[in-house]
């Protein structure tokens, strides 16, 4: 607790209290929590981590909890990303046929400075 003492509480297997007390150590509590079970029910005892009550649902609130993009928000990013993409395969194809175009337009221009034996005609 806030003010250093120790809080031992026990309950049944139907969760009702049946210990509470306020102790002024971590181990003072576990002994005496071990002495009350031994001596109400005659049985050993094994340690467990504590766990809050469980609240009914109808009192608990739940908390969206943020997983990252639904699936339908990624299915609409990998349109929008396919749909990117297209447009510039639709680009870099526009720009090859001009460089193709280019291409062919230079190797005629060179064809027409070579002559009948591959030389260039000015060295002739």
């Amino acid at each position: 607790m806030s003010d250093g003492q120790w809080r031992a509480r026990l309950t049944d297997d139907q969760g009702t209290l049946v210990f509470n007390s306020n102790y002024g150590t971590e181990w003072t509590a576990k002994n005496k929590i071990r002495e009350w079970v031994r001596d109400n029910y005659q049985e050993e005892t094994q340690e467990v981590p504590a766990r809050p009550p469980v609240k009914p649902d109808s009192l608990r609130k739940r908390r969206a909890r943020n997983l990252g993009p639904q699936p339908t928000h990624l299915v609409q990013m990998m349109r929008d990303r396919a749909d990117d993409n297209e447009d510039k395969a639709v680009e870099m194809r526009l720009q090859a046929d001009g460089l193709e175009a280019e291409a062919k337009r230079l190797r005629e221009a060179a064809d027409s400075l070579e002559g009948p034996d591959g030389q260039s005609q000015s060295t002739q």
